[in-house]
């Protein structure tokens, strides 16, 4: 994993099922890589529950997904040229979303 070094300015998406381990593997990915950030974008989600009475899923809020994409730009801008993401988009049109939005 030494070649992670050389990654540069990225965003490292763990997309995966539920239960699958991202959050393990963003932990070991920041241990070998300690200048990046975890960022979560759940803790987006909570935090817009906290305004609004919480729906089913915060990934069906378009604030939600425009949420994640400012502050993920704002992140590699201001803080980190990595990040890891370990957060799982079940529906395509979220993920076309966002992932565009990244790019």
């Amino acid at each position: 994993m030494d070649r992670l070094d050389t990654l540069g300015r990225v965003i490292i998406w763990l997309n995966g099922g539920f239960g699958a381990g991202k959050t393990t593997l963003a932990g070991e990915l920041h241990r070998r890589l300690p200048e990046a950030i975890v960022y979560d974008p759940e803790d987006v989600g909570i935090m817009l529950w906290k305004w609004m009475p919480p729906n089913d899923d915060f990934q069906d809020l378009p604030s939600w997904r425009e949420l994640v994409v400012a502050t993920a730009l704002a992140l590699r801008r201001h803080h980190a040229g990595t990040l890891i993401v370990p957060m799982s988009l079940v529906r395509d049109a979220n993920r076309i979303e966002i992932l565009g939005g990244l790019a």
